[in-house]
């Protein structure tokens, strides 16, 4: 299997903010992994995906004045080769380290290990950062957890190293939950992970105490129903992957669903929101 790299040049005076525009402009698309490298940001998907909605892509790019923009292929092999040599570890406020067995364990905080392959979710953008922040000041000790587009498995990993007592852990790439699996392993959690293939819909309606989706705002909208009736009374739902200027909405549609706002926490436009049920 194949996956497609889409470079866009960062060609303006302030390119993390045009990066970060960018990637809003590619999240209504299958893009699920996004990183800065020589000037460009590059978007990933797989091939197939890529190809169902190439003209779609193209199209907003020319409305957007976005120019220079190219593809390439690129196999799993060569991907996580390039991931594991790039790879630096993050530090998140002294309370958490996301790093490969390569690196030095951290002298404070939670330490996780992760082996990251063609999968989102590695601590490096701001989303996963703010909901590590947000599982933080959560208590966890005995909850259940539910976690939607779990990628790397990085949420997971830090649910359980805060005291949850069971995670399901869902994506809809094989890819990813076979990520998920190896680095629960690697951290000595797998006995307390369930991964399912799929989508929200997947998981069989029971329910947990808190539920982590750091997808994007048109996935997160469309998928609000099913995490409330999978969310117990009382229960947390953290969600992240929207921007500063989508709050309202998200707000709006929660509240429909008879969620309340309890905190949001921002970092370079991106938020993320915690809701009680």
């Amino acid at each position: 299997m194949y996956y497609t790299e889409l470079s866009l040049p960062l060609t303006s005076a302030n390119p993390d903010e045009q990066a970060e525009i960018l990637t809003a402009w590619l999240s209504e698309f299958p893009f699920d992994t996004y990183f800065v490298e020589d000037g460009c940001l590059k978007a990933y998907t797989p091939e197939e995906e890529y190809n169902a909605v190439a003209e779609e892509v193209a199209a907003v790019l020319a409305e957007q004045g976005v120019e220079g923009w190219s593809l390439r292929s690129i196999e799993k092999e060569d991907w996580n080769a390039t991931w594991e040599a790039d790879f630096e570890p993050i530090a998140i406020d002294n309370i958490c380290t996301v790093r490969t067995p390569s690196h030095p364990a951290p002298t404070e905080g939670m330490d996780v290990l992760i082996v990251p392959k063609m999968s989102f979710g590695t601590g490096h953008h701001q989303t996963t950062r703010l909901m590590i922040r947000h599982l933080f000041e959560q208590e966890m000790a005995g909850r259940t957890v539910l976690d939607v587009g779990c990628g790397t498995g990085v949420l997971s990993i830090v649910a359980l190293g805060l005291g949850s007592e069971s995670v399901v852990a869902v994506d809809i790439d094989e890819w990813a939950v076979e990520n998920c699996n190896d680095n629960c392993a690697l951290n000595g959690v797998a006995d307390k992970v369930a991964t399912l293939v799929g989508t929200i819909e997947s998981v069989p309606e029971q329910k947990f105490d808190v539920i982590l989706a750091n997808i994007n705002l048109n996935i997160l909208l469309h998928d609000l129903p099913h995490y409330r009736s999978r969310l117990s009374r009382g229960g947390v739902l953290l969600m992240s992957g929207f921007l500063e200027s989508d709050v309202a909405t998200l707000v709006a549609a929660a509240e429909a669903q008879g969620l309340s706002l309890t905190a949001t926490k921002e970092s370079d436009g991106w938020v993320a929101a915690s809701f009680r049920g």
